[in-house]
């Protein structure tokens, strides 16, 4: 199941909740009005809808992009934060709105080319022109298809009208006031909207809101309850800010470092920022200093996140510029900090590639050609026999500076804010194509890259090449372009590299909070279909292979798509088991949750916490168990909140499922547990709250080294006290003299065959019962 967290919703400072109903009203009838603007005005994007799911899905997420960032203009022009250099206030949507209310009849796309340039400039920003930097610039998505297609003035004016209208017609509704669409309010907007699908009959645009789709599921965007969001920071960053202020005051808070890895719409980074402002202000603020000042400085220096959504990505800059803006100052840049990328797929740690790629790389998937796959594996051995490793921290040093040099600089007017924004650009072109930039490319790229039959072992990159790479040795032209183009593809994110200054000098973030997705990672078949071709995503078993084996004739665009999609997710699974990043939870199909905690413990700092959202799974399941064993025994778990969703705090998951509420620290002496939680406000009942030590959680599950559950204090008490003087039944690491009594133990209590002289037949029992009658 997905993980029932990612775009936010805000408890303070947003829309009633009736204002929200027609806010979405708006926003589903603007896209309505563009979708058939584009179909009205494009007859090849008409004709290609009609008959293919994926460029109606794709023309869908465009549309939704373009309407979010049209509501994100409006709401940051109705605060008066959109500025160009001159200082004379940006009028954008305004602008649009005006001609709305006042048609002219005009049909030449005027309108369109005006929102064109405007949308456009929003993927890497127009400091001059008074435009932030939506879209990720590492890796700009964009709107191709919008980009190129036609729309006729009408339907962009109506789209126009339904956004500044409630109701849509400026003659007899009420103006939407923007000024209160709060920074939560376009992400929850938006998470709704991904329960829709669209459709195309007849050349007429729909949203079907009875044909669930999956992308509300596949692009992690869903509501996490504010109530846990605080209830986990009380834990994480609420002591780490206790630490920091009893050292050094204003200045240590804002040197900290915050991160959500999966950041979605931004809900907990967000909530974070305003935790920490709040404190500076309640006791460091200098005289007359604001409240929303401090905060613009907590956003821009202390907040990180990253999320392979683009959209994702877009949504936690909007809510973090509508929540920071100040009219008169340039928004904060955020470009270095709010990062698009696979937080699981890429190298951590640099110094992995002195090891070179593991053999276990080179396994066939797909249609790799065996031949070519043991090549790969035959010189992979052979380098790591006779090659020297090369000494790659000399490498990384300059990455720390030219990013520690970037933070520095000041983004308090538009200007500033060009440079530090060109000043990234650079930076990361020169990143990318640093010889330590390539290897670490080619190192995924040995895990991802296809070797087809016809093709050849010298293009998949072995140890050889990435050591020759990092002892500046670069290959031939064009050598390298396949495998970078496969990293870059899958969105890689090398953390060492990206957050050079954090992740080296800083030796991590000082927490890291979220609720990551919850999901096996391996690819479904019927979600995958889902959003690309109903008929074969309803199908079952064999009648679904069989239908998508057809696909290689019938539609081979869309099966190349889906093998591509198959390949990627089985390689993205080797990457986790093989490549050392996850040795506690790289095992089995690789549950994403599982692979996140390890992640959460690896960014954040030995003196920091973390803390996340995930299923109770995480403790009590035997494929984690030596995850959890690593947290109790390192003394690392500070908390374990444990809940049933039965009341529910998440309304789309079933109500008897069980998630908690994590907090990693340091040296706990005791973690505190809670189980059977229905509500936040249980997790500060005494009488349901109870704390076990290292050692009792040993000597209570010794074998399985899981978390013992308990629904009272009272409980595990009882429960602690009688291990203390009773030994377990059978100790399996002390091997046979923990088993002094000889038990076996077997899949089921008795086994039917060998153990059927134990039972009486019907018969017998029949002839016992005649006999006792008689």
């Amino acid at each position: 199941m997905g993980a029932p967290d990612k775009v936010e919703g805000q408890a303070t400072g947003g829309i009633p909740p009736q204002g929200e109903a027609c806010l979405r009203a708006g926003v589903r009838a603007a896209l309505l009005a563009l979708g058939q603007g584009v179909l009205d005005a494009n007859a090849d994007i008409r004709d290609a809808v009609g008959a293919d799911d994926p460029i109606l899905s794709r023309l869908f997420d465009e549309l939704l992009r373009v309407v979010c960032r049209l509501a994100f203009l409006a709401g940051m022009e109705a605060r008066g934060l959109l500025h160009h250099v001159e200082g004379d206030a940006g009028r954008y949507f305004s602008y649009w709105l005006a001609r709305a209310c006042a048609p002219d009849g005009a049909t030449d796309d005027r309108v369109w080319e005006s929102l064109r340039r405007v949308l456009a400039a929003m993927d890497v920003g127009d400091p001059e022109r008074g435009i932030p930097a939506l879209g990720a610039w590492v890796d700009p998505v964009g709107m191709p298809m919008l980009m190129s297609a036609r729309i006729g003035d009408q339907a962009c004016l109506c789209a126009i009208r339904h956004l500044g209208f409630i109701g849509g017609e400026a003659h007899a509704s009420l103006r939407v006031d923007w000024c209160r669409v709060g920074s939560g309010d376009l992400a929850t907007v938006y998470e709704s909207l991904l329960e829709i699908r669209p459709g195309s009959v007849g050349g007429l645009f729909t949203l079907d809101d009875a044909g669930r789709g999956n992308d509300r599921r596949t692009s992690g965007s869903y509501y996490t309850p504010d109530s846990l969001v605080q209830s986990l920071l009380d834990s994480t960053l609420d002591p780490v800010m206790d630490r920091a202020e009893a050292s050094g005051g204003a200045a240590a808070l804002l040197a900290l470092r915050v991160i959500d890895p999966a950041c979605g719409g931004g809900h907990f980074l967000l909530a974070a920022a305003r935790r920490m402002a709040m404190r500076i202000v309640r006791h460091h603020a200098p005289k007359g200093g604001e409240y929303r000042t401090i905060l613009r400085d907590v956003v821009a220096r202390c907040i990180y996140g990253v999320d392979c959504n683009p959209m994702a990505v877009e949504l936690t800059r909007m809510a973090l510029w509508i929540e920071t803006g100040i009219p008169g100052r340039p928004l904060c840049f955020l470009a270095a900090n709010i990062l698009c990328g696979n937080a699981l797929l890429g190298v951590a740690d640099v110094a992995v590639l002195q090891q070179g790629v593991p053999d276990t790389a080179y396994r066939v998937m797909g249609n790799d050609d065996p031949a070519i796959v043991r090549r790969c594996l035959q010189r992979n051995q052979r380098a790591k026999s006779e090659l020297p490793p090369p000494d790659v921290l000399p490498l990384h040093a300059p990455f720390v500076a030219g990013l520690s040099g970037l933070r520095e600089m000041a983004e308090d007017t538009v200007h500033e804010v060009a440079r530090k924004q060109q000043y990234f650009e650079d930076w990361w072109s020169f990143v990318s194509c640093s010889a330590l930039g390539r290897a670490c490319d080619m190192y995924v790229a040995a895990f991802m890259l296809p070797r087809p039959v016809g093709g050849t072992a010298d293009m998949v990159p072995t140890t050889a090449q990435i050591w020759a790479r990092l002892s500046g040795d670069p290959p031939p032209a064009g050598y390298e372009d396949a495998a970078i183009r496969i990293a870059r593809g899958a969105r890689v994110l090398h953390w060492s590299l990206a957050f050079a200054d954090i992740m080296g000098g800083h030796e991590g973030f000082d927490v890291v909070i979220g609720n990551p997705p919850w999901e096996v990672m391996q690819l479904e078949e019927e979600e995958y279909f889902g959003s690309r071709l109903s008929e074969i995503s309803i199908l079952k078993g064999a009648a679904r292979k069989a239908a998508i084996s057809a696909l290689s004739t019938v539609r081979p665009d869309l099966f190349a798509q889906f093998a591509h999609a198959r390949r990627h997710s089985e390689a993205m699974g080797i990457f986790v088991r093989a490549s050392g990043r996850f040795p506690l939870a790289g095992r089995g199909k690789g549950n994403t949750y599982a692979l996140f905690t390890e992640l959460f413990l690896f960014l954040v700092r030995r003196e920091g916490r973390a803390g996340l959202v995930v299923p109770t799974g995480i403790a009590t399941d035997a494929t984690t168990a030596p995850l959890l064993g690593h947290l109790v025994g390192e003394r690392r778990l500070a908390r374990l909140m444990d809940f049933e969703n039965s009341a529910p705090l998440f309304p789309g998951v079933h109500r008897s499922f069980k998630f908690c509420l994590l907090t990693i620290g340091n040296a706990i002496m005791e973690t505190e547990f809670a189980c059977c939680l229905t509500d936040t406000q249980q997790c500060h009942d005494m009488r349901r709250c109870f704390s076990l030590s290292a050692e009792e959680i040993a000597r209570i599950n010794p074998n399985t080294r899981t978390m013992p559950v308990f629904r009272s204090r009272m409980d595990a008490a009882l429960t602690t006290a009688i291990y203390a003087h009773v030994p377990v039944f059978v100790h399996e690491s002390d091997g046979p003299a923990g088993n002094p009594w000889g038990v076996e133990f077997r899949q089921g209590l008795f086994n039917m065959t060998s153990d059927s002289r134990l039972f009486r037949t019907a018969a017998q029992l029949a002839g016992e019962a005649g006999d006792a009658g008689g």
